[in-house]
């Protein structure tokens, strides 16, 4: 992530968009956390962060976000090496699509499709 740059990522909880950082100093793990633009500690996740083999990079799904409150909603993140030596953070903002579920009405179902008329 460039500084002072948000990434915005659509949310689709069945491809979910990776935050990922390097934190080449981190032994033992490193875990993320996260608050939401009103400033408000996000819990009820997944919070270990996936090492990409030996590279010092570590990477975390954002399918661990189980919903979404709003159509767009904007989080800050910070990933922590386990030791605490190495910190990383940022922002992201994910953006519903297709009535917050990130998936398509089924094909026997289509009261919630738009129809356009000519």
């Amino acid at each position: 992530m460039a500084s002072g740059v948000i990434d915005i990522f659509d949310y689709f909880p069945s491809a979910p968009a990776f935050i990922t950082t390097n934190l080449p100093d981190a032994s033992g793990g490193v875990n993320i956390e996260l608050w939401s633009g009103s400033g408000l500690s996000v819990t009820g996740f997944a919070s270990g962060c996936a090492a990409i083999g030996d590279t010092g990079y570590y990477t975390w799904s954002t399918g661990n976000i189980k919903s979404l409150s709003a159509v767009q909603k904007q989080y800050h993140w910070r990933m922590t090496s386990v030791s605490g030596v190495d910190v990383q953070q940022g922002d992201f903002i994910l953006r519903s699509v297709e009535g917050k579920s990130g998936m398509m009405p089924p094909a026997n179902d289509l009261s919630d499709v738009l129809v356009a008329q000519s």
